[in-house]
């Protein structure tokens, strides 16, 4: 009887690991949003689909009537996946497509590193539950979330390598990697230059201080070299080519996007959200700089690398939160498996799951227009030629087969309309000259934005319709 308990108990932190991740997983449905992008990924993936055919220039916009805008469709496969699974589940796609991706991203994190996780239970428990706002409040029905667990396969086969030298499971990162750059390859760079990364530091050998580099084999650093020049052809194995490796760095070279889109914004410390990506970057190095181990190179350059991105953007918080969990367990003590603190924690986690039980409301929500039935009917109706409409309302109208002046597309705007909408938008430099020169028919409008105030008293519009904080004018 004893025995069949000692085996039982060995199986304990892996029931509690898998209950906890599932536990997780369950409270994280309270924190998906559908976003305004999700319809004209949708839309684009039915137009694909029915036309079989891959976009590469819009149609979305009124811009593009007589006039082929390119367009980098860097995420086609993953719109076309999201149509399908809306093909098959119409009501519970987004719940599944954002939850799923979300749980695959916890287990591999976890199964991948099962003994530094055994090594401090608590202390896993803990991180498990930081992705709930760091991987969990990013949760968007977008294939930029499959990116997330892209990386997190990335991270793996490298670290996998690193740690084995004989180990030839690197070579499925260039299959990876060319999923990832079809799914969402605005970010498939980073299957590349993390393979640079870790074949350039393993050149290093010195001890310095607190931190220390170790000279990698001759072998791993070969795997590495050729793993980097696979995935850099994987990546080309894409309808847009070679265009694809330019068009991430072309997007973070425009200053005035990055400024003006919210979702682009850098973190600041002044505001109480953004103060989570600072306490967590604190927190590392101060883990890092209190254990007894030496810092590892690789290690501070990994957390660096990301922990800058993030600091200039929030969309890049998730990636640190992740690639720490790839470093930090290194330099966390060992501790026995503490039966009340754990399961202390542990069953805090389920009661706090079952207070935050998903709404039945959760899917209506999700499912939700973003604007008024009524606001479509009004403009179908009238069949503008050149509306004007609010950023965040383009991809909903493109859903309903309406022509945009713009949306959530904003690459393909900013060497085109992007700076005139803002100005027009906040009221800024010739805004009434450009107003002139674009001579919209109607605009739909956030009534909380300045232009809305100033065409409420405009001579030449009048008022179609009012709800909430949208509002809709014609031209007279």
């Amino acid at each position: 009887m004893k025995d069949k308990i000692k085996k039982l108990k060995k199986y304990v932190p892996m029931v509690t690991f898998v209950i906890f991740i599932l536990t997780i997983t369950f409270l994280v449905c309270n924190y998906i949003r559908t976003g305004y992008d999700y319809w004209w990924h949708l839309k684009s993936g039915e137009y694909m689909l029915e036309h079989h055919t891959i976009l590469r220039t819009d149609i979305f916009s009124w811009l593009s009537q007589g006039t082929a805008i390119p367009w980098i469709a860097h995420e086609w496969l993953g719109e076309c996946l999201l149509a399908i699974l809306k093909g098959l589940f119409p009501t519970l796609h987004i719940l599944l497509f954002c939850s799923v991706t979300f749980l695959a991203i916890l287990l591999v994190l976890f199964l991948t590193n099962k003994k530094q996780y055994y090594k401090n239970i608590l202390f896993g428990l803990f991180w498990l539950l930081l992705s709930v706002f760091f991987v969990g409040s990013f949760l968007m029905p977008r294939p930029q979330i499959l990116g997330y667990l892209f990386f997190v396969l990335t991270l793996y086969l490298l670290f996998d390598l690193l740690r084995n030298e004989k180990s030839n499971k690197i070579y499925w990162l260039p299959v990876i990697t060319l999923l990832w750059a079809n799914i969402h390859g605005g970010s498939a760079n980073l299957s590349y230059i993390l393979c640079f990364v870790f074949f350039f530091l393993g050149n290093f050998n010195f001890s310095f201080a607190k931190i220390e580099a170790k000279p990698f084999h001759k072998k791993q650093q070969i795997k590495y070299f050729i793993t980097m020049l696979l995935c850099i052809v994987a990546i080309l194995i894409n309808p847009q080519g070679i265009s694809l490796l330019q068009y991430p760095y072309q997007t973070l070279q425009d200053s005035f996007m990055l400024q003006t889109i919210v979702e682009w914004r850098p973190s600041n410390p002044n505001l109480l959200r953004d103060l989570a990506i600072f306490a967590l970057l604190s927190y590392l190095l101060f883990l890092m700089i209190k254990s007894d181990k030496k810092i590892r190179l690789l290690d501070l350059v990994l957390l660096g690398m990301f922990g800058f991105l993030a600091l200039k953007s929030i969309r890049f918080w998730p990636f640190v939160y992740l690639s720490a969990s790839f470093v930090i367990f290194h330099y966390i003590k060992e501790r026995k498996f503490d039966y009340k603190i754990s399961y202390a924690m542990f069953y805090l986690v389920i009661f706090l799951a079952i207070i935050f039980f998903p709404k039945s409301t959760l899917l209506e929500q999700l499912n939700a227009p973003v604007i008024d039935e009524r606001f479509i009917t009004a403009i179908k109706k009238e069949s503008p030629q050149r509306l004007y409409n609010y950023y965040d309302y383009g991809g909903y109208l493109i859903y309903r087969d309406i022509p945009v002046f713009i949306d959530g597309r904003a690459d393909i705007y900013t060497d085109l309309n992007y700076r005139d909408y803002y100005y027009m938008t906040m009221l800024q430099s010739d805004f009434k000259q450009l107003l002139e020169r674009y001579r919209f028919d109607m605009l739909l409008l956030d009534k909380g934005t300045p232009l809305a105030y100033y065409i409420k008293d405009h001579p030449q519009y009048e008022k179609v319709l009012e709800e909430d904080n949208t509002i809709l004018y014609r031209l007279k």
